[in-house]
């Protein structure tokens, strides 16, 4: 896999952002040198199975929702992907952050 990075800096250059195109990751956020965040320095480290939730962007939901299913105008959506528990967790199995 291969992921672009793109800096962001304030004109003074005191704050910056690295951001990355592989699911609107946020690898660094950094005031005065100092870093911010918590992440990993590799798209491998990134993609490790049970790697903590460090970085990503969350999807179409921030939290659950219960039941993987939602009534809106009345009409009900239960077509949502149960991928924890019985319960929709971020927006489903394969969120914004891949």
């Amino acid at each position: 896999m291969r992921a672009t990075a793109y800096e962001l800096r304030t004109p003074s250059g005191a704050l910056s952002a690295t951001l990355l195109d592989y699911g609107a990751m946020i690898q660094s956020v950094a005031h005065a040198g100092a870093e911010l965040t918590l992440n990993y320095e590799t798209l491998a480290e990134m993609e490790a199975p049970g790697r903590p939730y460090y970085g990503p962007t969350c999807g179409r939901v921030a939290f659950r929702i219960a039941g993987a299913a939602f009534v809106r105008d009345g009409a009900t959506y239960d077509a949502l992907a149960a991928n924890n528990g019985p319960n929709c967790l971020h927006g489903g199995a394969r969120g914004f952050d891949r």
